[in-house]
């Protein structure tokens, strides 16, 4: 029986055809990548961009202590520090047994494949724990993550991925101080799961387990102080990578760029495409002043659906609360993707389990439908790279084809919220089940 007609039957997914079957069609596609990557003049994000740091602190160099050498365009730039002090930890774990480039490149898909695999593993786990059919969560993680492979092989965001959906399962497990230890690493990897930080004290909170948030509280302290100290002792900041973000002007696929991008073709907003920050940018006056508000914007939703969450905690029906956490999870990360200055194709892949578990509290054709929708979000986001990316120099402005693709994605993604927000108002997990 081959891997894809096992996910009919939940009797056959043993590990070995789970784990065993994702892991050679990832290996298989890892191998074109890497073909391809190398035997062209291909930008990687991998070679040009995660070696130079990787390698630099291979020969001494302490993170955000010195700019490097960076290749962001295929021309060498001095660059600071710019993601957060763990994300250096995954990124040097592959320069340890890749000595060139090249080889760097074949260590980084192995470390991704690795955790591929693990995140399929707290999927599979967590199905099982809360009802989930577990062939058809196999078959969405894999077929999502085989739809993103480019981004997932070639950037390293999988990582923050796994570790929330990990710290998930942890916290429904019971288990506060493994969970918020490893939302915490999360945390140190890419800044978006510290929005879940009150989504789990909520959570535990609904359960009545104010002992477990202490507990937990001072397990998320002392991750994040092992991952910061270290720098700090080596002589260096490492906050410092924060003010490479504080003046972003509006990333060409955000929602914002994408509705100006649009009305820019009849003439009626005024953009100019501009290289900074590591990625093509809009700028103009409407551009430059939606820029300048949209993080206030964004935390002003983050607070409105904790405040939700609190209401329907302490004021809404009991026993569901497995459901709340996953819908007011995918919600809490869902708007600091679409309400931002900045929304890379890659960040799309944070929703992938996230989506999965929202579905739970929804009914059968409801759930269907949201997987159905991300689905096409998925293959529109690949779209979006090879047109806007892959076809398009630095800085060139958009056709109106890669316009119409980026803005097509942004309405879907924006449309996934009503049926989650529907539920969390309506009161989820009314007897209602369904398999995912």
């Amino acid at each position: 029986m081959s891997f894809v007609s096992s996910l009919t039957d939940d009797s056959s997914m043993t590990p070995v055809r789970m784990y065993g079957g994702l892991s050679a069609i990832f290996v298989f596609l890892a191998a074109v990548l890497v073909t391809v990557v190398q035997s062209t003049d291909i930008i990687s994000s991998v070679i040009d961009g995660y070696y130079p740091y990787a390698d630099a602190m291979f020969h001494g160099i302490v993170p955000y202590s010195q700019d490097i050498i960076y290749y962001e365009t295929g021309e060498p730039v001095l660059k600071g520090w710019e993601y957060p002090s763990a994300a250096y930890l995954f990124l040097f774990i592959p320069r340890m047994f890749g000595w060139t480039p090249e080889t760097y490149q074949v260590a980084f898909v192995a470390m991704v494949v690795v955790f591929l695999v693990i995140g399929l593993w707290a999927m599979v786990r967590l199905s099982k724990r809360i009802g989930y059919s577990t062939s058809k969560t196999v078959l969405f993680y894999s077929a999502s993550m085989i739809i993103m492979a480019e981004m997932v092989l070639d950037r390293f965001d999988i990582i923050p991925a796994v570790l929330t959906v990990v710290a998930i399962m942890f916290l429904v497990e019971d288990r506060p101080l493994s969970a918020f230890s490893v939302l915490s690493l999360a945390m140190m990897v890419k800044l978006y799961p510290v929005l879940l930080f009150p989504v789990f004290v909520l959570y535990m909170a609904d359960k009545g387990d104010y002992k477990g948030i202490a507990k937990g509280f001072a397990a998320y302290v002392v991750t994040a102080l092992v991952c910061l100290v270290p720098i700090y002792l080596m002589g260096a900041n490492p906050l410092a990578f924060m003010g490479y973000h504080t003046e972003r002007l509006l990333e060409i696929e955000s929602l914002p760029a994408s509705v100006l991008e649009f009305l820019a073709i009849f003439d009626m907003a005024d953009v100019t495409v501009v290289f900074s920050n590591g990625s093509d940018n809009i700028t103009g006056p409407l551009a430059d002043a939606l820029a300048g508000v949209m993080f206030p914007i964004a935390a002003v939703a983050e607070v409105c659906l904790y405040i939700l969450y609190a209401f329907k905690v302490f004021r809404g029906p009991k026993g569901c609360c497995e459901d709340r956490l996953f819908i007011m999870s995918f919600l809490s990360v869902w708007a600091f993707v679409c309400i931002s200055s900045v929304l890379s194709g890659q960040y799309v892949i944070w929703l992938i389990p996230l989506v999965l578990l929202s579905v739970k509290g929804m009914d059968a054709v409801t759930a269907g439908r949201v997987k159905g929708l991300f689905i096409v979000v998925l293959f529109l986001t690949q779209l979006d790279f090879l047109v806007n990316f892959g076809m398009r120099g630095v800085g060139e402005p958009l056709g109106v084809f890669g316009i119409l693709v980026i803005l097509v994605r942004n309405i879907l993604l924006v449309t996934l919220v009503f049926p989650a927000f529907r539920c969390i108002m309506s009161g989820i997990g009314k007897g209602r089940s369904t398999s995912v």
